[in-house]
């Protein structure tokens, strides 16, 4: 595009200007069907979701993952109790208008033993009840999967917690305090 740009501005007006809009007006018709309101509109499978007060239009993964996280939510963790997500949802706090139980909300890269301790203390002190861990390989390496960048609290969650189904996606892995388990 930018090659065809440069090309055109040594052109005659008579040519460059008609060129430069035709050009423009393909890239748009090529690159409209990808656009969501396109998708959206012509038959893409989108789902309302709502979070409050907005009223999203997200796709059915997306939707299907925000109703897991609120059925946690509802089941695990009242009462004062904190739910985390880790390492690859932050918005999972403010979709659920909830404080992080931690302060390092987006753990993809390894941390101290010191570090990684005080996390747990904090999450101890926020009487954790459910941890939800996205276990992906970042950049297809298999060293920054979660398990892996954070051993120490993954041995947190493997020790005081119990391993439940994580819903239709097997790459949530679903942690509840072993305290709320019957």
């Amino acid at each position: 595009m930018v090659g065809c740009l440069a090309l055109l501005a040594a052109q005659p007006r008579k040519v460059k200007w008609p060129a430069a809009a035709l050009l423009c007006a393909s890239s748009i018709w090529v690159m409209s069907v990808y656009h969501p309101g396109w998708q959206a509109r012509h038959g893409g499978q989108w789902t309302k979701l709502e979070l409050a007060p907005d009223h999203l239009l997200v796709d059915p993964e997306t939707a299907s993952n925000v109703a897991m996280l609120r059925a946690l939510e509802a089941r695990y963790a009242q009462d004062g109790r904190a739910l985390a997500a880790m390492p690859l949802w932050p918005g999972a706090y403010a979709t659920l208008g909830r404080k992080a139980p931690v302060w390092d909300i987006y753990p993809l890269f390894p941390r101290s033993a010191r570090v990684e301790q005080g996390e747990i203390e904090r999450m101890k002190q926020a009487r954790t009840s459910v941890v939800l861990v996205l276990d992906a390989k970042l950049d297809g390496r298999d060293e920054l999967r979660y398990q892996n960048t954070h051993p120490l609290t993954y041995r947190y969650l493997q020790d005081g917690f119990t391993r439940i189904d994580g819903g239709p996606n097997p790459a949530f892995q679903v942690y509840v305090a072993n305290d709320l388990i019957k």
